[in-house]
């Protein structure tokens, strides 16, 4: 076949604590996947090139935890962009009530598709995401072109965003990392054809042995036939991508206590994170007490508020930081005739309200009067309610959130 001109993606996510170890343990893996690994490390200006291998460099060199490598090589023509484990710790249980610190990490690389468009390339692509998987604990990891990328956006617009194993995975891909959380939710995965069970308690599953034609027509997220033995594993509803937590999905805490290899947080940073999580619970709290006084302030001052004729209701439980994406949908699909700034202190005293507060307000529109009511469930979650009209009721289904 002739040179190909597509790119290929590998991704992986995790709550693996990335330690100095795992680091050498990824490096090992390009180590043994020789022809994909770089001739040298450059970042800021600053080369290190690997003489010998990329294991040696990690272990002598004091390399910051996110770290772009990138190289080409004129004989196969590959350039490599990719970034070892970039890892955030976060407060996991009631902000500034720390109950775990976890680590959210990311090892992501683009690469051009195999010179040779062979079976075996592909294979050893497939593999190199297993070892890579097992190697950095992680989630949850896939291969895909990068033309999917483009695909995933026309699928799901209102998001725009690429797979990750809380939200939902988008689609099913040609070949797949399932880690040992997954695979104990969906013991299935294990007997599926094209799945390899791994000593981590992982699943590589292979639903085709190679990406599909870059230049051929995505129909749907879940449509081609040979995407339906996954989705009959998993529920299409695991592969939705939303705003929020999906439930098909293990937790970020069954993620966690998944990885046997894992290692606990410095006490140092337990306490850094527990501290600024303190810090922001406390921040929240003023920002709700100055929202609350500044929406009553225009609570105030205005005048014909709209009496609730008809009462059918839409309500919905949602994560209170997308509560300011369901007013902006709801604003343009029913002109509600209040100011900007009434709209943005209604937001924004619901986003930082404490548990168990609740207001409600009524507004006129193009659909006619509504009641639009906010409870704050805990420190993330809230109740949203509606009451109007029947159409305005139906509508409000739709809306992004």
């Amino acid at each position: 076949m002739g040179e190909c001109v597509y790119n290929v993606s590998i991704s992986l996510q995790g709550y693996a604590h990335i330690t100095p170890e795992r680091l050498a343990a990824i490096a090992a893996v390009f180590d043994k996947h020789d022809y994909l690994r770089p001739n040298a490390v450059r970042e800021d200006g600053i080369e290190i090139p690997i003489t010998t291998t990329l294991q040696s460099v990690i272990a002598g060199t004091p390399l910051p935890i996110s770290w772009i490598m990138s190289e080409e090589r004129k004989e196969g023509r590959l350039y490599w962009n990719f970034e070892l484990p970039a890892e955030e710790w976060e407060v996991s249980g009631n902000p500034g009530r720390a109950s775990m610190i976890r680590s959210r990490s990311i090892l992501s690389l683009n690469f051009p598709a195999p010179p040779v468009d062979s079976d075996r390339s592909w294979n050893e692509i497939a593999w190199l995401l297993a070892d890579l998987g097992e190697s950095s604990g992680a989630a949850y990891g896939f291969s895909c072109l990068d033309s999917e990328y483009e695909d995933l956006d026309r699928w799901y617009p209102l998001t725009q965003s690429r797979p990750s194993v809380d939200f939902g995975l988008g689609t099913v891909f040609w070949v797949q990392y399932f880690g040992a959380a997954m695979a104990r939710k969906y013991p299935e995965l294990r007997s599926l054809k094209g799945s390899f069970a791994l000593p981590s308690g992982a699943v590589l599953y292979r639903a085709a042995v190679r990406p599909s034609d870059p230049d051929g027509v995505n129909e749907g997220p879940l449509e081609a036939p040979w995407k339906a033995e996954l989705v009959r594993v998993l529920n299409p509803d695991a592969f939705a991508i939303g705003f929020k937590p999906n439930p098909r999905m293990p937790t970020m805490e069954e993620f966690s206590l998944a990885d046997s290899r894992g290692s606990e947080p410095l006490e140092e940073l337990v306490s850094l994170v527990t501290h600024t999580s303190a810090q922001a619970m406390a921040e929240k709290e003023a920002a709700y007490v100055n929202a609350h006084a500044h929406r009553e302030s225009l609570e105030r001052r205005r005048r014909n508020v709209p009496k609730i004729q008809e009462f059918e209701e839409w309500s919905a439980n949602m994560d209170s930081m997308f509560f300011d994406v369901f007013c902006n949908s709801l604003r343009d699909a029913v002109k509600p005739k209040v100011s900007k700034s009434y709209m943005e202190s209604f937001i924004s005293e619901a986003q930082t309200a404490p548990p168990g507060a609740s207001y409600a307000t009524c507004m006129d529109s193009q659909e006619g009067p509504f009641m639009l009511r906010w409870t704050a469930e805990d420190e993330t979650e809230m109740i949203v309610e509606i009451y109007g009209s029947p159409e305005l009721a139906s509508l409000a289904g739709g809306l992004s959130y």
